[in-house]
């Protein structure tokens, strides 16, 4: 009995016998299956004229699997089918495999060889029997007539048969299924793209950019694996044999850089940041190795790299979950379905698992990936945005907090200090200057209090009365001390807008500058000018006074903080100078609005 139970199970583990396929009228549709002999010639010592002899013929073994699968292998591939016609409609061989770079297709009848192409992406795209990324076989035959059909391929990637006999009609309708089921994808990927690449035109984060280019690239990447980038784009072997490995490191790449911002790694996890940027660089590096040296070889490479990238990428995402971050959260189950598909295709690449309906699995495991993506974008926009509104909500209460009681207390500080001065002055009292100083004092303090509320009211933050400010104290410093002002301002600067951060320093830069040439310059003329240029902010304030040594510029003058300003605002900064020809101060930085 228990021996019976063995014969059994081992019997159902046995493929079918092949055996000749019959076309008719009904199915319309015959899968190869396991009605398939193959074998490999590792020292490619067979070729077309010895498919008719038996020493060939006697190497072919029954296909243990439904669909043939060689994995990657540098061999010569053979595949036996025999059949029937029995139909008297047209009949087609598809071999939906659109990676093989040559195959040799033999129609055999009564031991003679009565047709024959040659096939596969090592030739153009136009040179295509069928228009299509599979190869697809016309069969022009007699009915009630048997037939072999002997196949050699070769090629670089995996090398796999699912094979269907198709009715001419049937043919039509499901390449007509699948490429909308394809078209719909690729729509997919490119609105995805477009709306994360206005979003980050919008919104300058480069989370959206490399998104972007990481959904952009693994679109191609599937393009290229299904053939439709050899079929639309550039039908060349050349190109078509790197681009599935360019298009993986790069998909990698783009990913890296992706998590680099989108968690923020640069100021929550550094060490982290510089690992990533470690292997960005070194899938940039095998980039550069596939486009001038490729082999075969680098496909196993660039698959097991890829895989143990998406593994490290699951593993840190889990991590920061562990560690309460909210964005891995979404990391982690992105990564996740990705993952399991990625490996589900590889096995099915190498032969473990059946190669059926392989197309789609990596196809829907991306959209999964892409759309909890996308999801998780949108919910750290909502969330920095609701950042923001607290953030204003405190500024807006500290505004209101030192308007309403420093600024009063300050006002009142200095109109007592104004009124016991006039007091001791009537009464030449020496107390006259103390409480000069006091309201001298106070008024400058007041004069900084009211400045920064004004600064910090979110009402001021796109009015171009920063730029009047400026102006003002410009033009009331230098008539105190009879300058005179050539001032020259471009009508795109007054419709810019500054963050605060960014108002405060050119501010404080401004008048840093202008209180130099009212103590020290002794000029009568300034000329100011302030335009953009290419997206450029440029300051240049320029007197015709007496000029120092710029060898001896030092922290006591305050020439100093000019460059500390000029840094605050990621920009640059020159002072240029001679000795009775006055001094010209310089700053430009970027800007976006």
């Amino acid at each position: 009995m228990q021996r019976l139970f063995l014969g059994l199970l081992l019997l159902l583990k046995l493929p079918l016998l092949a055996q000749e396929i019959i076309l008719s009228d009904t199915p319309d549709e015959v899968p190869v299956g396991y009605n398939c002999s193959v074998f490999e010639d590792p020292k490619h010592q067979f070729s077309g004229k010895d498919i008719l002899s038996s020493k060939f013929t006697k190497n072919f073994q029954k296909t243990p699997l439904s669909i043939p699968n060689f994995g990657y292998t540098s061999h010569d591939i053979w595949l036996k089918i025999h059949f029937k016609n029995n139909s008297t409609k047209r009949w087609f061989l598809e071999i939906d495999n659109a990676r093989i770079n040559h195959l040799d297709f033999f129609l055999v009848k009564n031991n003679q060889i009565v047709y024959h192409t040659q096939t596969g992406d090592n030739q153009s795209f136009s040179s295509y029997q069928f228009q299509d990324r599979s190869l697809i076989f016309d069969l022009k035959m007699l009915q009630n007539d048997s037939y072999s059909i002997f196949l050699k391929a070769n090629g670089s990637e995996d090398l796999k048969f699912p094979m269907t006999f198709w009715e001419e009609h049937k043919l039509y309708l499901h390449l007509a299924n699948r490429n909308m089921i394809w078209g719909i994808y690729f729509g997919f990927i490119l609105l995805v793209s477009l709306y994360n690449f206005f979003l980050w035109l919008t919104i300058k984060d480069k989370s959206y950019l490399f998104y972007m280019l990481y959904v952009l690239s693994f679109g191609l990447l599937q393009a290229c694996v299904y053939g439709f980038a050899f079929q639309y784009v550039w039908s060349n072997a050349f190109i078509n044999d790197r681009s599935l490995m360019v298009c993986t490191f790069g998909s990698v790449l783009f990913m890296i850089h992706f998590l680099i911002h989108f968690w923020d790694l640069k100021n929550t996890k550094p060490q982290l940041r510089l690992w990533g940027t470690r292997v960005a660089s070194l899938n940039v590096l095998m980039v550069v190795i596939t486009l001038f040296f490729y082999q075969g070889y680098f496909n196993i490479i660039g698959v097991l790299m890829t895989l143990v990238s998406i593994l490290w990428f699951f593993y840190e995402a889990f991590k920061l979950m562990l560690q309460k971050h909210k964005m891995a959260v979404f990391s982690l189950f992105a990564f996740g379905s990705l993952m399991i598909m990625v490996i589900v295709v590889v096995l099915k690449n190498l032969g473990v698992l059946s190669a059926e309906n392989q197309d789609y699995y990596l196809m829907s495991g991306s959209m999964v990936e892409i759309v909890l993506f996308s999801l998780a974008l949108g919910d750290k926009f909502r969330s920095e945005q609701l950042e923001k509104e607290r953030q204003q909500h405190i500024r807006n209460e500290i505004a209101a907090n030192l308007h309403d009681d420093l600024a009063a207390s300050l006002s009142s500080l200095t109109m007592f200090s104004e009124s016991n001065r006039r007091k001791a002055q009537k009464e030449l009292s020496s107390n006259e200057l103390i409480f000069s100083k006091i309201s001298e004092k106070s008024r400058g303090i007041l004069n900084l209090v009211r400045e920064n509320v004004w600064e910090m009211n979110s009402r001021n933050d796109q009015s171009e009365e920063w730029l009047d400010r400026m102006i003002k104290f410009t033009v009331e410093t230098l008539e105190s001390k009879q300058i005179e002002l050539d001032l020259k301002i471009c009508d795109e600067v007054r419709s810019m807008i500054l963050p605060i951060d960014y108002r405060r320093d050119l501010y404080l830069f401004v008048k840093e500058a202008i209180n130099n040439i009212a103590k020290h310059s002794e000029a009568d003329l300034v000329k100011m000018s302030i335009y953009l240029q290419q997206k450029t902010f440029f300051l240049i304030i320029k007197d015709n006074g007496k000029g120092f040594e710029t060898n001896g510029l030092s922290n006591g003058n305050g020439l100093l903080n000019f460059q500390n300003r000029a840094k605050n605002l990621k920009g640059k900064c020159e002072i240029n100078s001679v000795i009775g020809e006055g001094t010209e101060v310089r700053l430009w930085f970027k800007v976006t609005y």
